[in-house]
């Protein structure tokens, strides 16, 4: 019960913050036509991350225009679709804290680059996720649609009722995001 607290806390105090750092409306055109950092928190939820997988499989190996560093879990490594030019960070189970938040020395990694679009794959909140994306100053910042997900992201995407249409709004993302796809 205090760790809800501690997190309630820490959501307030965010949404404050962002409340006075506001950056106003973006122009999407100009954002997605300047990107080429792309920070994708995947899904922890293995169902999830199947669809996720799915959809990333279909990845155009040849698109060097886009650079994406994937965060997931350590027994996720090996299954996520890598092309020569993106990176692959992994955490276990050891690298949060009590309130669900990253390790310093692993936010420091992830937030080496400048990220112009940070995507967060998760459809139920995660706070480690959450706060990776906002942290990463990205100008574009999606998520899924929760009661806080305005201090975490810019563009929400409503969470499907049916996790059959899931993969519909991961492709959307990925259309948001101009990747380009393997043409059939």
């Amino acid at each position: 019960m205090f760790e809800n607290f501690q997190r309630w806390v820490a959501l307030r105090k965010l949404e404050q913050q962002s409340r006075k750092n506001d950056d106003g409306t973006i122009s999407f055109s100009n954002a997605v036509s300047r990107i080429s950092e792309i920070l994708m928190c995947l899904p922890w939820d293995y169902r999830e991350f199947r669809v996720a997988r799915y959809v990333l499989k279909s990845l155009d190996q040849e698109d060097v225009d886009h650079r994406i560093t994937f965060v997931a879990p350590e027994e996720y490594r090996n299954l996520i679709p890598r092309r020569k030019h993106d990176r692959i960070l992994t955490i276990n189970g050891t690298g949060r804290d009590h309130l669900g938040r990253f390790t310093s020395d692993f936010v420091e990694r992830v937030l080496d680059h400048e990220y112009q679009a940070a995507a967060d794959f998760n459809t139920e909140f995660d706070f480690g996720t959450s706060l990776l994306c906002r942290r990463s100053d990205a100008p574009i910042r999606i998520g899924f649609a929760f009661e806080y997900a305005r201090v975490f992201y810019n563009i929400e995407i409503r969470k499907p009722e049916d996790k059959f249409l899931l993969e519909g709004a991961y492709r959307s993302v990925q259309r948001m995001l101009a990747i380009e796809s393997v043409k059939d």
